[in-house]
């Protein structure tokens, strides 16, 4: 990822600390193995966040900022490279934005971008900030302290899948010299 976000020479003025990256998963409704979809709530609106550890910020969607108090506008454009291709360009930021999952309150730094598929992404920012956390991406989950609390955070279950099952049973031909013996019945 860090090769994928180097700067090009003609990007001299930016520093390392300017650069920002929305990974591929924000870019389908789905999500991907690396984030997970979470119900939140912002500013009296019920919300889907995607929790991305791919993506090295958070942000907001320009529709949502749109009604939450406290936008203000960056001193200078800021570009946000989205994995895979492409670029999309930051103009506002809506600072210390408190929102709510699973009735815990929480705050980050939201950057305002024109998302399609999700309210905002909460990114690595947010994500290392909080230190030690076990995340079960399969079964999109993330467990850790915060303000002294034990906190568990259960995203969207992942996808269901169709299976089959099948039952099998021992047949055997019945003959004169071998009794025939039930099987036994199943638990």
């Amino acid at each position: 990822m860090l090769e994928f976000c180097a700067l090009d020479n003609g990007d001299s003025e930016d520093s390392d600390m300017d650069l920002m990256v929305l990974s591929a998963d924000t870019q389908t409704a789905t999500g991907g193995s690396s984030a997970i979809r979470l119900d939140c709530q912002l500013a009296g609106h019920k919300v889907i966040f995607l929790l991305d550890s791919g993506s090295s910020h958070s942000f907001i969607s320009d529709r949502l900022a749109a009604h939450v108090p406290g936008m203000q506008q960056l001193p200078k454009q800021q570009s946000v490279r989205i994995a895979g291709g492409g670029q999309l360009q930051c103009t506002h930021v809506i600072p210390q934005c408190l929102w709510s999952a699973s009735g815990h309150e929480f705050d980050c730094d939201f950057r305002v971008l024109p998302l399609k598929h999700y309210d905002g992404i909460v990114g690595m920012d947010w994500l290392s900030s909080l230190g030690t956390m076990q995340v079960n991406w399969l079964e999109k989950w993330l467990a850790f302290e915060y303000k002294g609390a034990p906190i568990f955070l259960q995203g969207h279950p992942p996808a269901s899948f169709n299976c089959t099952v099948v039952e099998l049973h021992l047949v055997q031909p019945a003959s004169d010299k071998s009794p025939i013996v039930p099987l036994p019945a199943p638990i």
